[in-house]
């Protein structure tokens, strides 16, 4: 898949991570007619990363009790930085600031993971979506 989230450009923070849900009938379930629902998204909430919870959809004690769920999560984008500054012609034999070059560096996207579980309907998950990398800076050095 391609990203959903992408490191900060230079001194920019990165986006938040992403987490998507999709919830179906096991496909060795032939006897009961399939079970297809909304995918369901989970973004990060404001403040701390906070818990979110999300229950499997169906009676455990009724057929079928078990169903095919599927996490497709990304991770946070790196924050972008800038690394200081550094003499334009390689040499620093005076203090004129205006030869010096300032450099920046963007942040990376984070890490895709994708996994599917069978799980009992009425089962509990706990999804926690972090947050981007903050933008970052080097001081330059008197």
């Amino acid at each position: 898949p391609p990203p959903a989230v992408w490191g900060g450009p230079p001194r920019r923070a990165g986006s938040d991570g992403l987490v998507v849900l999709s919830v179906s009938s096991p496909p060795e379930d032939e006897t009961v007619p399939e079970l297809s629902l909304p995918e369901i998204p989970f973004f990060r909430l404001e403040g701390p990363p906070a818990e979110q919870t999300y229950r499997i959809p169906g009676n455990p004690r009724a057929s079928p009790r078990h169903r095919l769920v599927t996490v497709r999560a990304w991770g946070a984008g790196g924050g972008g930085c800038s690394a200081g500054t550094e003499a334009a012609d390689g040499e620093d034999d005076d203090d004129d600031a205006s030869d010096d070059v300032r450099s920046f560096g963007a942040g990376r996207a984070g890490s895709y993971a994708e996994a599917s579980f069978r799980l009992l309907a009425g089962d509990v998950l706990t999804v926690v979506v972090g947050g981007g990398g903050g933008a970052g800076g080097v001081r330059d050095a008197d």
